[in-house]
Parts: structure tokens; C-alpha cells; sequence
């Protein structure tokens, strides 16, 4: 997965698994890379364009599958550059919540709102085989077959193809954890017609920490923080642009690549960091790109000036029928 993407193609998260005072019991840090909807999709069965490197661990092609109402198969692999491991591959169910982050189902840091997930995939898609070994210069491959249509209700339903380190890596935090990688992409099955539109909302000026700065002295940097808005059934997945308003094809002033907002969210909260500063009265377009159904189509667009945005243009996009 990339961490470009999701902070982009794949997101970042920890969480400390029993972790408890004085506990003598074996301590894991389970710091998971799941995909925030992580690489495009196209037909049925289609996989995410490219090979998305996680870390210096391993790289995982597609990032992310869609699948219609048909049976359909695909493959899934993995490689690494680094050290041979043995991972189990299992259907995790897991949620976006409403700042973006990716949490397994059950996680009670989702409140009144974990448990089982209504819309999960797991009864309509089966993953081969249970293990996987990999080396350097010996990918593995994963087979994922969609049953497609099961029963008559439409909708788009969700699991999450999961790695995990049968025998985790050597490499411990200051409290003594061990560290484990746990990888993750999205499955996708869409069953009936397809809504998938946008629209980009209280977009503003912010100011980030800056990567690298000093320690002693807080040092900051320009971004622009907007809400992702669902406006169909379906998941949105595609990649934001930010430009100057004066000149839309020239070059990126900030990116974010593989950017979704799944149907359990109506909105969720975008930061991206701007390469440069803005000169006063300057204005900047913002665009949200499809990547999934129609790679390239323009979901959402709208200008911003001086901190606020002057103009915001909503896309009318008809239904259209899953790939």
C-alpha cells in the first residue's frame, strides 16, 4: 500500500493490543496499514492499478478490488524486498470513521457504533489459501473469487483482505511491545445500480506541524483542510488536485492520492499539505478525480481565496450500472 495515498494509498494506525501496568503477559503494538479505498478499480473483478509499496516490507498488487453481480476471480500478490515471512490471510471486517481512519468492526474506540458490520462481504467473497510464504525474489499470490448477487438486496458490501505475521518480526517499543505489521486492502462487492457522486465542502487555509522540523522551535506549514462529501449510495474513491485557479493544468500545488469515503460515512475530513505558500489574493482550484467507475471523470470541484471558498461547483452525475 502507499503511504502517499492515505497519508494515502495506505493509511496508518496503531493500537496497543492488552496492553496493561505490570502485566506479564506477551505485549504486541499491532501497527496497521489499511486502505482507505488504496488503488483504482474498474471492471468486475478488475484490481487497482499498479504496485504499491508498504514501507520496506512488502508490496501489494492490486491495493484494492471491486467486484459486481457476477461470480468473478482475482489475484492478489505480495512481495518483499526484505526478510522471508509467513503471513495468515483472513476477511476482516473493518469501518471508516468520520476523520478517515480505518477500525477493525469491533474496535470500542467506535462506541455505540462497533459491532457487526451490516454491510460486510464476507458471506460473498472467499479468499485461497489461509497462508502465505514470502521472499525476496518469491512473491506469493492470493486467489479472490466473488460469489456475486447473493439474495435480492442491492447495495455495496465490504470486507477487508488482512495480513498478518504468523511469527512477527524482531523490533520492540520503549515499553517493551513487540512490533507487528498488520496489511490490509478493501474488497468491494456492488450488487444492483451504482451512485457514486461527491462534493467538496468547508474547504479552509490551515497551518500543518512541517515534516522535520525543529524539536525546540514549533515550525508549521500550509494546508488546505476540507470534507469529502458522499452524495450517492455507493463508495467514492479518487484522487484530490489542488492548482492555481489561474492556471488548472499547470503544476500540482498539493496532492492526495486514493482518497475514499465509504457508505458507512456521509462526509469525512481531508488535510493535505500545500508544497508552497500561498501569495496574498491568490486563488486555488481543488478537484476530486474518480479513479473507481470512470478513471479521469471530475466528481467535485470548488475555489478557494484568502481562506474561504468562493465557489463550489456540484457535479450531477446519473446513476450508473456496476462495472
Amino acid at each position: 500500500m502507499r503511504q502517499a495515498a492515505a497519508a494515502s494509498a495506505c493509511s496508518r494506525k496503531a493500537a496497543v493490543r492488552g496492553l496493561r501496568p505490570h502485566s506479564r503477559r506477551r505485549r504486541l503494538l499491532t501497527a496497521g496499514l489499511l486502505a482507505l479505498g488504496l488503488a483504482a478499480a474498474g471492471a468486475t473483478g478488475a484490481a487497482g492499478q499498479g504496485v504499491v509499496a508498504v514501507g520496506a516490507q512488502l508490496s501489494i498488487s492490486p491495493t484494492r478490488l471491486t467486484f459486481g453481480e457476477a461470480p468473478s476471480v482475482a489475484q492478489v500478490t505480495v512481495a518483499t524486498p526484505g526478510q522471508e515471512q509467513i503471513y495468515e490471510v483472513n476477511l476482516v471486517d473493518r469501518v471508516m470513521t468520520s476523520d478517515g481512519r480505518i477500525l477493525e468492526a469491533g474496535d470500542p474506540a467506535l462506541g455505540a457504533a462497533a459491532g457487526v458490520f451490516d454491510r460486510s462481504a464476507k458471506g460473498r467473497v472467499t479468499v485461497s489459501p489461509e497462508q502465505i510464504r514470502v521472499a525476496p525474489g518469491r512473491p506469493a499470490s492470493i486467489t479472490v473469487r466473488s460469489t456475486g448477487r447473493v439474495g435480492p438486496l442491492a447495495g455495496e458490501y465490504r470486507t477487508h483482505l488482512t495480513l498478518r505475521p504468523v511469527t512477527p518480526p524482531g523490533g520492540t517499543t520503549a515499553q517493551g511491545a513487540q512490533v507487528v505489521f498488520v496489511f490490509s486492502i478493501p474488497i468491494i462487492v456492488r450488487v444492483g445500480p451504482v451512485d457514486a457522486r461527491a462534493a467538496i465542502e468547508q474547504v479552509q487555509l490551515s497551518r500543518i506541524e512541517a515534516p522535520g522540523g525543529s524539536k525546540a522551535l514549533l515550525q508549521t506549514a500550509p494546508a488546505v483542510t476540507l470534507q469529502l462529501v458522499r452524495l450517492g449510495q455507493n463508495s467514492v474513491y479518487g484522487d484530490i488536485e489542488v492548482r492555481s485557479a489561474a492556471d488548472p493544468e499547470g503544476p500540482l500545488l498539493a496532492e492526495l492520492r486514493g482518497v475514499a469515503a465509504y457508505p458507512e460515512v456521509g462526509r469525512r475530513l481531508v488535510r493535505i499539505p500545500l508544497r508552497r505558500e500561498l501569495v496574498p489574493g491568490e486563488r486555488v482550484q481543488i478537484r476530486f478525480i474518480d479513479r473507481d467507475l470512470r478513471p479521469g471523470r471530475l466528481l467535485a470541484q470548488v475555489e478557494l481565496s484568502l481562506g474561504a471558498a468562493r465557489h463550489a461547483q456540484l457535479l450531477e452525475v446519473p446513476p450508473v450500472l456496476s462495472p
